[in-house]
C-alpha cells in the first residue's frame, strides 16, 4: 500500500515531468497577510529577533490575490498552497481567496497554526473542498507553548485538531487521500517525541509532514537545535520499518518522513509572496520577478528556463548546514 497523502499533494510523479513538459504549472504556493498570532522561534517567514508579526508595507490587495488566483488557474494549476506568511486565517482576505480556488474547481490547502478554528472556517474548508494542514510540533503543552511563545496556544490546537477529525477532514478518498495533515518540525527539542506523533497521524488517517528547519528567515542559519540530514535519515529508517509492518511501502526518505515527497522546487511548481515577488519554493532564495512587473505566465517561464525538474527531495536542504 502506498502511504497516505493529503489531497493537493498527490499527484502522482508522472504527472509533474508531463505537466512540466507541457508547460503546465500543476500547482503553487501563495501567502496570506504576515499578520501572525504567535512568535515561533522556528519561522522562516519572519527574520530573527522578530517577536511580532505585523501587516507589511506593500501587500499585495485583495484583488491582487484574485487576479494572482485567476492568473495561476490559466496556466493549469491544480492546487493552490496557502501557507503564510502569517497565520492565513487571521487574514480577511482567506473566504474570497478560498471561493475564487473552488470556483476553478482548484485544490485550496491551508496550512495554520490551527489557534483560530472555529465552526465558521470548518464550514467554509468543507464548502471550499479544502484541505488542512496543522502544525503539530509537540502533545507536550509546556513545550509546544514555549516554541510558540505563547501561553496555552497547545490547548487551543488541540481542540482544533478534535474539529477536524470530528468533522471528517481525515476519511479517506481512493483509499490513501485525506484532507488532513500534521506538520511537525524535527528538531533537538522534538526529535524524540515524532515517533509518538507520527503514530497518532498513522492510526488516524492523517498525512504526516514532518521536517527539518527551512533554511530561511530565523533557522537560515544553523543553530544547535537542528538535526542533521544523516540523523534524520536514521529517524527516517526507523520510521519505515514501522511503516513495512503496516504494508506501506516506499523508497523515499527525505525531506519528509514517511515517504511524503516534496512538491515544489523546480516539479513544476512556484512560490509568490505576500508582496508579489516569485520564488522556486518558499524557501528558495532566487527571485523571478514580481506579479506587478510581469506577468505568472512570463514568469514561470523564466522558472522553467532555468530549473530543472529536481527529483522530489530539497535542494536548499541539501545544500545547507551539517548534513
Amino acid at each position: 500500500m502506498k502511504p497516505i497523502l493529503i489531497n493537493g499533494w498527490h499527484f502522482e510523479q508522472e504527472e509533474y515531468y508531463k505537466s512540466w513538459s507541457e508547460g503546465i504549472l500543476l500547482t503553487a504556493s501563495i501567502e496570506t497577510s504576515n499578520i501572525c498570532n504567535l512568535a515561533c522561534s522556528y519561522c522562516f517567514r519572519e527574520e530573527k529577533n522578530v517577536v511580532s508579526k505585523k501587516r507589511l508595507n506593500n501587500e499585495l490587495t485583495l484583488e491582487e490575490s484574485l487576479k494572482l488566483i485567476d492568473d495561476l488557474a490559466q496556466l493549469g494549476v491544480r492546487c493552490i498552497n496557502i501557507a503564510g506568511a502569517g497565520e492565513p486565517l487571521l487574514d480577511p482576505h482567506l473566504p474570497a481567496m478560498l471561493e475564487r480556488i473552488f470556483s476553478y474547481n482548484i485544490i485550496p490547502l491551508i496550512a495554520t497554526n490551527g489557534s483560530c478554528i472555529n465552526d465558521f472556517w470548518i464550514n467554509k474548508f468543507k464548502e471550499t473542498g479544502a484541505s488542512v494542514m496543522i502544525k503539530v510540533n509537540s502533545f507536550d503543552s509546556r513545550k509546544q507553548d514555549l516554541m510558540v511563545n505563547r501561553k496555552n496556544y497547545s490547548k487551543i490546537r488541540d481542540m482544533a485538531l478534535n474539529k477536524l477529525i470530528s468533522a471528517g477532514f481525515n476519511k479517506l478518498e481512493e483509499g490513501v487521500v485525506t484532507r488532513l495533515s500534521i506538520n511537525s518540525l524535527v528538531s533537538r527539542e522534538t526529535i524524540y517525541e515524532i515517533p509518538e506523533i507520527f503514530e497518532f497521524c498513522r492510526n488516524n488517517n492523517i498525512m504526516p509532514c514532518m521536517e527539518t528547519f527551512i533554511p530561511a528567515g530565523k533557522t537560515r542559519d544553523w543553530s544547535e537545535n537542528e538535526v542533521g540530514k544523516m540523523e534524520f535519515l536514521d529517524l527516517a529508517r526507523s520510521i519505515k520499518m514501522r511503516d513495512i509492518s503496516r504494508n506501506i511501502f516506499y523508497d523515499r526518505l527525505w525531506p519528509y518522513l514517511g515517504g511524503v515527497p516534496c512538491t515544489q522546487n523546480g516539479k513544476s511548481s512556484m512560490f509568490i509572496d505576500i508582496r508579489g515577488d516569485v520564488f522556486d519554493c518558499p524557501a528558495g532564495r532566487r527571485k523571478y520577478g514580481n506579479i506587478r512587473d510581469s506577468s505568472i505566465e512570463e514568469i514561470f517561464g523564466k522558472v522553467k528556463a532555468s530549473e530543472t525538474n529536481y527529483c522530489f527531495g530539497c535542494p536548499i536542504r541539501d545544500s545547507f548546514g551539517k548534513m
